[in-house]
């Protein structure tokens, strides 16, 4: 085949229950120049066979199997290495795309040059495939318009973080440092996505979501590495950490760099309390463990980030009050 305009790379590792129907939804995609790349962790499940029977029926479907499980952050990065096209998305292997998701992402992307990214309006579901109500999966923040500052501001108060899966310039993701060893490494990725260029959007609920709310975060982080590599713990500190050195290395004035990083700390480590919390729980641990691998300067990063969070927590009674206040002055203006 001649190099398609737009590759998928689908990171797979024992996916049979959904596996089907997430392919299925690509297949029947309106927009047929794509193609799509499956790595496969060395699957124990049947996952094989699917894969094969699928890449024989459709030659847009190419096949990868490692010959032992490497980690899912080794498989994100090597889907990417595999695909081909100008665009890129990643694909897990339980959601789904409505038909017209890759053709109105490629116009808005085709529209748009100063757009790295393209993400839809989300419709989210069960395991077993049911609706599912904004009252049990509420939304959140998303980069989406404004300036820099706001994207990046949207990005550090979300509790999830959707968007990695949207259609990228294939460009613009050579120029992010890709999955990282670390717990959350797709919010590092869209990070320094948003710090590239802007975000288009198209409000149709093209993308398909499907939700596993009993699913812990400690066995999201323990299929992240390697069975016989270091344990990628679970570690919010760790991800603020990532989030700040993402700035410090975009190409942007002084500046404006220490301006993004103090909005970051602002409504991630303080004012998104699900971060907050990780932060004040996982820091000091953080901080020894970069200790023990001789990493002193992240360290001691660590453990500040840990102290001045757990110092500054605002007492709940007095950020009650201070939000009266501002409201009356407010009124008085």
């Amino acid at each position: 085949m001649s190099e398609p305009r737009v590759g998928i790379g689908m990171p797979i590792y024992n996916a049979g229950p959904y596996l089907r129907e997430t392919l299925n939804s690509f297949l029947a995609q309106t927009y047929a120049d794509f193609e799509l790349t499956i790595s496969d962790n060395a699957s124990d499940d049947g996952t094989d066979a699917i894969c094969r029977e699928y890449a024989a029926r459709d030659e847009r479907v190419r096949y990868h199997r490692s010959d032992r499980n490497r980690g899912a952050i080794h498989n994100f990065r090597r889907a990417f290495e595999l695909a081909r096209g100008e665009y890129f998305a990643w694909a897990a292997h339980d959601d789904l795309r409505a038909p017209t998701f890759l053709e109105a992402c490629v116009a808005e992307l085709d529209a748009r040059p100063d757009a790295v990214l393209c993400c839809t309006g989300i419709h989210f579901i069960d395991a077993a495939g049911c609706d599912l109500p904004p009252s049990v999966w509420p939304p959140t923040p998303r980069p989406i318009g404004g300036t820099l500052h706001d994207r990046i501001r949207a990005l550090a108060r979300a509790r999830y973080w959707y968007d990695f899966y949207g259609l990228t310039r294939r460009s613009a993701l050579r120029r992010t440092r890709l999955p990282l060893g670390v717990w959350g490494f797709d919010v590092v990725v869209l990070a320094e996505l948003l710090l590239q260029g802007d975000v288009a959007y198209v409000p149709e609920e093209l993308f398909c979501y499907r939700v596993f709310p009993e699913k812990e975060q400690s066995e999201v982080a323990h299929g992240l590495a390697a069975p016989d590599e270091e344990v990628v713990y679970t570690s919010w500190s760790e991800l603020t950490a990532e989030l700040l050195a993402a700035i410090a290395a975009a190409p942007l004035p002084r500046r404006e760099r220490v301006a993004l990083q103090l909005d970051l700390l602002r409504n991630l480590a303080l004012r998104n309390e699900l971060v907050s919390r990780g932060i004040r729980r996982d820091g000091l641990a953080s901080a020894r463990r970069a200790w023990q691998r001789r990493e002193r300067l992240r360290a001691g990063e660590l453990g500040a980030l840990a102290a001045g969070v757990s110092v500054t927590r605002p007492v709940p009674w007095f950020r009650r009050a201070a939000s009266a206040l501002r409201r009356e002055a407010r009124r008085l203006r």
